[in-house]
């Protein structure tokens, strides 16, 4: 757990300066993070998933954890793992 609660204050404080607020997201290891001011995830076959911004979106099932921190923070695909979420409006559906 110490050690997703890193990688997601790495991807908070690393998050790149984009222009028009575009999200940006790299897959590794079959592990998906995403980073900007409102994104989502759509793909299939995602382990772990890890995502920050204003607005984030989790719409596909994944079969890890996922941990989600932003304002409006939605997870309405199933986790097989754990969920860790940190907003000001959480909603699960999955």
């Amino acid at each position: 757990m110490t050690k997703s609660f890193l990688i997601l204050v790495a991807c908070l404080f690393a998050t790149p300066v984009v222009a028009d607020d575009e999200p940006s997201f790299f897959d590794f290891g079959g592990d998906s993070f995403h980073a900007g001011r409102s994104v989502s995830h759509h793909g299939a076959g995602t382990d772990d998933l890890f995502m920050t911004g204003y607005r984030v979106a989790g719409n596909a099932d994944i079969t890890g954890s996922a941990h989600l921190a932003g304002r409006k923070v939605i997870m309405e695909g199933d986790a097989g793992g754990d969920v860790f979420a940190l907003g000001e409006e959480v909603m699960l559906r999955g």
